[in-house]
């Protein structure tokens, strides 16, 4: 009876507020097919296993001399255009809807549970204050629907942010990024060996993720990997 319910209000919202896509306007879905289809996809053959820039080899020459704490980094999209607006409606529009889409898309790119097992999925979290003034965390909406699709545990209370500090699209350099953000994550348990996927919407630099790699890992993590919607180029 309430999922009939539900599906009836979700009818009747479709009738009255038809869904348009948040980047070309098209009528039927918040990301239309024709978005997601020019969309530019990041091959894993062509980009580094642990930072997703590109690279003629498995790992790139910084992460080779200079190994992050993330072991390995899965980008979908690189950030432009569709996906940008995609993440602008997501993450600034208050368009949760889209993450349902958009967390599908990402968990298609999931790694080989047989080559790389993962115990549990961890949002990257973002700080009490933004929480309250946005009112939902979006690398936690996406990740939600990336569990549902892989089976896999969400685990949203396993890492937590310890200091507001600015905002990382108002920084300008890779060092001021990681300046940011160090320190910034504790996990709030003994991970005892597990094998971790972090989730988020956006790569910049990397800064944020190999942060919260460092806490896990500190704690006791084997493995930490992350999978974002878009890696910026």
């Amino acid at each position: 009876m309430k999922s009939a319910l539900l599906s009836a209000v979700q009818t009747a919202t479709d009738l009255l507020f038809p869904q348009r896509c948040v980047h070309c306007g098209a009528d039927g879905s918040l990301f239309c097919t024709s978005c997601e289809t020019a969309s530019t996809r990041l091959q894993a053959s062509e980009v580094c296993r642990t930072c997703a820039l590109p690279s003629r080899s498995g790992t790139c020459e910084n992460c080779f001399s200079d190994p992050p704490a993330l072991n390995r980094a899965i980008a979908v999209f690189t950030y432009q255009s569709e996906i940008r607006d995609a993440v602008t409606a997501l993450k600034y529009k208050d368009i949760r809807a889209i993450s349902g889409r958009l967390g599908t898309l990402m968990a298609e790119s999931m790694p080989n549970p047989n080559r790389t097992p993962i115990d549990t999925i961890v949002p990257v979290p973002i700080s009490r204050s933004r929480l309250r003034s946005r009112g939902y965390n979006q690398s936690e909406l996406l990740a939600r629907q990336i569990s549902e699709s892989s089976g896999i545990t969400l685990n949203s209370g396993l890492l937590e942010r310890t200091a507001d500090g600015t905002p990382q699209a108002r920084t300008e350099s890779i060092e001021e990024r990681t300046a940011n953000v160090q320190h910034a994550f504790r996990a709030t348990t003994n991970l005892n060996e597990l094998r971790i996927l972090l989730v988020d919407d956006v790569m910049t630099t990397g800064a944020t993720l190999n942060a919260c790699a460092t806490a896990l890992k500190d704690s006791g993590a084997a493995w930490v990997g992350a999978l974002v919607l878009a890696r910026e180029l």
